[in-house]
């Protein structure tokens, strides 16, 4: 029953027994310090009934969105190990707040990764030139009958933007990849 902890890793809380008593409790509870963000000592001590576990979180694959530092913590006051460039694959294998946890151990600030199949922040409507010359479709894949097609260098403008395709102004799909 300390009132500090040796536990190097985030935390804000801290069960310091599983065996505490509470007048009117015939079982014995947890007791717990509860640490409010960025405080120096405990906010507050609370009794409470053993929980569940918390569920287990799911690892994922995602890459960076812009060239971004990966540090010892969650968080710019820790040092910085290195360097990912834009586009960098990485496993997320936790979440400390606003901090991705990846495999090697260390912290990227989330708001520089993108989950893996998930679309980056486009701002709509833009209009771009297509690359080479490309099919657009009446939907958003391959699967999706294929209205015509554009030379390369032809301007198009991206309404939005859905799993990779961009919805033209003219209402079909073109391939993000041939449209820079």
């Amino acid at each position: 029953n300390g009132v500090a902890t040796t536990y190097p890793g985030d935390y804000y809380m801290w069960q310091y027994s599983s065996s505490g008593r509470v007048n009117g409790l015939s079982k014995v509870v947890d007791i717990n310090y509860i640490f409010e963000p960025k405080a120096a000592a405990p906010a507050q001590t609370t009794a409470t009934a053993p929980a569940a576990a918390p569920a287990p979180f799911t690892a994922y694959k995602a890459k960076t969105t812009t060239t971004v530092n990966y540090r010892t913590g969650p968080g710019t006051k820790y040092k910085v190990k290195g360097t990912y460039k834009k586009g960098t694959s990485i496993k997320v294998v936790g979440l400390s707040g606003k901090w991705a946890k990846i495999s090697n151990g260390c912290y990227i600030y989330l708001k520089y990764t993108a989950k893996a199949g998930s679309e980056p922040a486009v701002k709509c409507p833009y209009t771009a030139k297509t690359t080479t010359t490309v099919n657009y479709r009446s939907g958003a894949g391959t699967k999706y009958k294929v209205k015509g097609t554009y030379k390369k260098g032809t301007k198009v403008t991206i309404k939005a933007v859905k799993n990779g395709w961009g919805l033209m102004s003219n209402g079909y799909y073109v391939y993000l990849k041939y449209v820079k």
